[in-house]
């Protein structure tokens, strides 16, 4: 065989070579976009979870809150957060204190029927929030009702409470708190609105968790004031 065809050859085999080795990159690196374009696909589904719209789409327990004994249609109440804070509403915290915020979704009783003055007012001391005597101490202002529960109720303890907004989001600490009054609020026809109480606690009782929202049911009296209690969600620590 000539030099020149064995050049020709070796020149042949070289570019097969080259054109394996850029297949090979090619591949590798749409392999490789594949594999970013899947776990940005991933990715968006999580970050894109849908925001809760509607009472029942919000997890967790709920109870059926009537402001008085002469109400004759309740408000379905879910507690959805909770935060420590300094300050809420125009108040500020006494020294040694924080505030547990609790923030809560309420849609009325009956679908076809709304509210005309829907919302949380503890002026009757209708609200009360409470944790188990074994999560933390007990602040001096607590009301012992129940040796298991340290139990807060405004009759002792200061509990505010927000007017109800409606849901535009779940960032609670961005929506532009009122405070609430016995006249409340008109919620619609299947409504669902958002509202907060807040319960004054001393730092050094230094609860840790097991935190219950409670609130008059249909056949609590001043003689029945065992109120239906509820899971609330526990909060980041203080600081």
């Amino acid at each position: 065989m000539s030099i020149r065809s064995m050049s020709a050859l070796a020149l042949g085999a070289l570019m097969l070579l080259a054109g394996c080795s850029d297949a090979g990159d090619a591949d590798a690196a749409g392999e490789s976009d594949s594999s970013d374009q899947t776990t940005a696909g991933t990715d968006d589904q999580t970050s894109s979870e849908p925001t809760p719209t509607t009472f029942d789409d919000f997890p967790g327990e709920e109870l059926l809150y009537f402001d008085a004994e002469s109400a004759s249609i309740g408000t379905r109440i879910k507690a959805v957060g909770t935060e420590w804070t300094t300050e809420f509403l125009d108040y500020t915290a006494d020294a040694g204190r924080h505030y547990l915020v609790i923030y809560v979704v309420a849609t009325g009783e009956l679908d076809d029927r709304g509210l005309d003055h829907a919302g949380l007012s503890n002026l009757g001391y209708t609200l009360e929030m409470r944790y188990p005597s074994s999560a933390g101490s007990c602040s001096a202002d607590y009301t012992a009702n129940d040796p298991a529960y340290c139990t807060y109720d405004g009759w002792n303890s200061t509990i505010l409470s927000a007017q109800f907004e409606p849901l535009a989001s779940d960032d609670w600490t961005n929506y532009l708190w009122m405070e609430g009054s016995i006249f409340g609020v008109e919620m619609e026809p299947g409504q669902t609105m958002v509202g907060a109480v807040a319960v004054s606690v001393e730092d050094s009782a230094a609860p840790t968790g097991g935190f219950e929202f409670c609130a008059r049911g249909k056949d609590n009296t001043l003689d029945n004031n065992v109120f239906p209690c509820i899971a609330a969600p526990d909060p980041a620590p203080i600081g």
